[in-house]
């Protein structure tokens, strides 16, 4: 071997040492940032791990408050709409989101699926607007289609519904106008309209004496005794509703809650004689002008119907919790 090929030789050896120590730096630098890269990695997963968490949290929760709310609106509207048949079809659709509440089972992409609240509102509007056809004088009618447009427009189901609207919607009417007429009050509409009176002598009418009997009130033997607390008490029994279950009309001032402003429907409580007199009034409030209230009730008269009454008598106004 020439001295030429020799130092060939040794520089190839020197080449090779270069390159196996430039490798071994390499994988060590790439070692060090492949091991910071799966551990950014691994935080990263772990985060969007932990957000996907709390979205599928934030869903159910979303989707729990939801049902919750549908429910409840569809047992105050239950409670509030008068039907002659034993299940209507609010409670209909509240046992199907109570069915739905307690097997848990709803998919996000369902929400749609349950949405028969609005759709009964909906048929509710097309057959009071099918009815306005034939009777298209018909004040009651307009005044319902005007209601139930306003409540597909203004209250449609969301996700997520601040409770203080429900609330609202339960509790806290700021006028007479933005609701339909209850259960009850529309039982006692349906009694004024078979004339029922008072039968002079010692005949008794059986309509009143019902009236006693059926709500379990005490003390009315003939329909000369007055009978206006028991008329207001048949009618809330009628729809499943306790009333103040007692022939006293005062005996409503300790019934239900108390309403800062009146709706229709609502029990007005007013004294009789004397502002501090045990005696007093009570009926259903169907509107006002500026000196009266106007009740529907029983004994009015010795009939049932609806008489005014001067505004300065009104001590409470009463609504069924």
């Amino acid at each position: 071997m020439t001295q030429e090929e020799f130092d060939l030789e040794k520089l190839k050896i020197k080449r090779n040492r270069e390159r196996f120590w430039v490798g071994t730096v390499a994988i060590g630098i790439v070692s060090l940032i492949l091991n910071h890269s799966i551990q950014n990695s691994k935080i990263e997963f772990e985060r969007v791990r932990q957000e996907n968490e709390h979205l599928s949290q934030f869903v159910n929760y979303a989707i729990d408050k939801d049902l919750e709310v549908r429910r409840d609106i569809a047992e105050y509207f239950a409670k509030m709409s008068y039907s002659n048949e034993s299940r209507n079809r609010w409670i209909v659709y509240k046992e199907s989101i109570e069915a739905l509440v307690n097997t848990k089972y709803l998919l996000y992409n369902d929400i749609d699926s349950i949405e028969t609240g609005r759709d009964l509102l909906y048929k509710q509007l097309s057959e009071a607007k099918f009815s306005l056809l034939n009777n298209p004088d018909d004040e009651e009618l307009k005044y319902r289609i005007t209601e139930l447009t306003g409540m597909i427009n203004g209250k449609q189901s969301e996700i997520v519904k601040k409770s203080a609207q429900l609330q609202r919607i339960e509790t806290t009417p700021r006028s007479s106008l933005e609701y339909s007429k209850p259960s009850w009050f529309i039982a006692a509409e349906d009694e004024m309209q078979k004339n029922i009176v008072e039968i002079p002598g010692k005949e008794d009418n059986p309509e009143i004496l019902k009236y006693a009997k059926e709500s379990n009130i005490k003390g009315i033997t003939n329909d000369e005794i007055p009978w206006n607390s028991t008329f207001l008490n048949w009618c809330f029994y009628h729809v499943g509703i306790n009333g103040s279950g007692k022939a006293n009309n005062r005996s409503w001032l300790d019934w239900g809650m108390e309403l800062e402003e009146p709706r229709i429907g609502c029990v007005v409580v007013l004294w009789a004689e004397d502002v501090s007199s045990w005696k007093g009034q009570a009926g259903l409030y169907t509107g006002e002008d500026s000196e009266n209230v106007f009740l529907l009730g029983g004994n009015h008269d010795n009939t049932i119907k609806i008489k005014a009454y001067p505004k300065e008598r009104i001590l409470s106004y009463r609504w069924p919790l």
